[in-house]
């Protein structure tokens, strides 16, 4: 008890103190998804509470017919009826959320009977990396969706090693909220009952197919869970007009079974995608060692079979590993396996490295050479990926303070009636342009009238070439009579926001009406270049 103790106060002053020195806690507004808490902390005022979580929860599946993650929704509904535009709480509250899941993961090790260290080092290995800033992302549903899923994983092994069926309730109960956020959580349900199973089996010392007959009614209750979610996003989800993800036609998953040449051939791998094979190619040497000494010398060769190789606990463990991996990446394959997207996923990957540390520190036939380079291997894998958390993290809290200093000087600049010209690419600017009236009217009582675009489409690709085309054919429509071409009179223009990146294309596509000397520029400066506002002199 004292040793959970002091690893939770561990876990509570590593986030806390990441929150702080960061600098994320005064980060603020973000163009991502933080619009969604600006309107709807404006539209409390004239919305019922049980009509408006009734809306959050069934709008976006039954009359949008976009997105399935009805409880993400109903958790952020929740979270803007508290903290209102506080963005400062929602942080507060968030790192909260990272606590509680590093916290639920450890105890969900501990109760598999791995020790503390182990434990723990499994919690951080799952949640360090390129998808720490899930936490402070305040619009994506990983975060709810891990804690749920990490108490699940928790609530099952206690239930397993103590035989309580209280356990298991609140697990399932867990784990159908969890599939609740976001498809990720739906794909891992098949893992999550061989998780199970692998338990029962080692707790009752059975053979892994019997253990699984011994779990009829669990398995009824997971797969009716997972056909559940699958009806729902089949019947009234429009998958299609998901960019991010979806087992439309042109997946990984539809091409493989279709045409697997062809499938291998497309199959998309970034740098980031290869900055996440170093733990697998650590798991891979690792199985080798194992594998090494089971097969030292002849003898073991002859004393093994194919059940036995089958049936041992490296197997079930590789086989978790690729149970959780392969969903998620058939899944993601649009983007790639990156980001925020590496949760649930990677938790396949931080157990497997885990695993194989037990396995290798405690097996005697392994050399004290091979023990050494397999540490030295996970030492320097996972070092690096806290100091790129780090810089994900800073690079996330950066990004909100000079976007906030960007749209608080449009606002110190332009009067409520002043007409304010947005420079942005439609594409990788698209969140951006329809979210930034949101802040000007909410801060600055500026009218979305006021606001008009001047378009400079780049050669940069937004998910892949589809989509591009996509979001370039809807920016034509949606903002229409808001063109630059719609002022009479640009160079009386009060105020000029240029995003990043454009200021050049900016400068040459208006030499026939922009005087530069009769504005003041200042400058933002931002990880992808500077924010720039021209404002009137006069």
């Amino acid at each position: 008890m004292r040793t959970n103790l002091l690893v939770l106060l561990f876990i509570v002053s590593f986030y806390s103190g990441l929150l702080i020195i960061s600098g994320t806690l005064g980060s603020g507004f973000h163009f991502k998804d933080d619009s969604q808490i600006l309107s709807g902390a404006r539209g409390n005022n004239g919305t019922g509470f049980l009509a408006g979580a009734k809306k959050s929860v069934l709008d976006e599946i039954f009359k949008e017919h976009i997105r399935f993650r009805p409880f993400r929704n109903l958790h952020r509904f929740l979270e803007i009826r508290s903290f209102g535009d506080n963005f400062k709480l929602f942080y507060v509250y968030h790192t909260f959320l990272a606590v509680v899941c590093a916290y639920f993961l450890f105890l969900f090790m501990r109760a598999m009977g791995y020790d503390a260290a182990e434990s723990l080092f499994f919690s951080f290995l799952t949640l360090i990396g390129q998808q720490v800033p899930i936490w402070w992302r305040l619009g994506v549903a990983e975060s709810i969706g891990m804690v749920f899923f990490s108490g699940a994983l928790f609530f099952m092994a206690k239930g397993v090693r103590s035989g309580g069926k209280a356990y298991g309730v609140i697990s399932l109960s867990m784990l159908f909220i969890s599939s609740l956020c976001k498809e990720s959580f739906i794909v891992i349900v098949p893992a999550f009952f061989f998780w199970k199973v692998w338990l029962c089996s080692k707790r009752d010392n059975v053979p892994f197919i019997r253990a699984a007959a011994g779990n009829i009614t669990a398995a009824a209750v997971l797969f009716s869970i997972l056909a559940f979610d699958i009806y729902i996003i089949r019947h009234y989800v429009d998958i299609h007009k998901e960019s991010m993800a979806g087992f439309g036609e042109g997946t990984f998953l539809a091409m493989m079974i279709r045409n697997p040449l062809f499938a291998a051939r497309e199959f998309k791998l970034f740098l980031l995608d290869l900055i996440e094979l170093i733990p697998v190619l650590v798991i891979f040497f690792g199985v080798f060692i194992v594998g090494e000494s089971y097969f030292g010398d002849k003898r073991k060769i002859d004393a093994l079979s194919v059940k036995k190789i089958f049936g041992t606990d490296t197997f079930k463990a590789l086989t978790l590993f690729l149970l959780i991996l392969i969903p998620e990446m058939a899944l993601y394959n649009k983007t790639g396996l990156v980001h925020r997207f590496l949760l649930p996923a990677f938790l396949g990957t931080a157990f497997m490295v885990v695993y194989l540390i037990r396995r290798i520190r405690k097996d005697k036939r392994v050399t004290v050479f091979s023990k050494l380079v397999f540490f030295t291997l996970v030492f320097l894998m996972f070092i690096p990926r806290l100091g790129y958390g780090y810089f994900r993290v800073k690079y996330l809290a950066d990004e909100g303070k000079q976007t906030n200093a960007f749209l608080k000087e449009i606002i110190r600049t332009a009067g409520v009636k002043d007409r304010i010209l947005a420079v942005v690419d439609p594409v990788i600017n698209c969140e951006a342009s329809f979210t930034m009236p949101v802040y000007l009217s909410h801060y600055g009582q500026i009218s979305g009238e006021n606001l008009y675009y001047m378009f400079i489409f780049t050669d940069r690709v937004f998910v892949d070439k589809a989509e591009t085309r996509r979001l370039k054919e809807e920016a034509k429509t949606r903002y229409t009579g808001r063109w630059l071409k719609d002022i009479k009179d640009p160079e009386n223009i009060k105020t000029i926001a240029v995003f990043p990146g454009l200021e050049k294309d900016f400068l040459l596509g208006s030499e026939a009406w922009f005087n530069a000397g009769k504005y003041e520029r200042k400058a933002f400066r931002y990880p992808e270049g500077e924010f720039v506002v021209y404002s009137d002199r006069s």
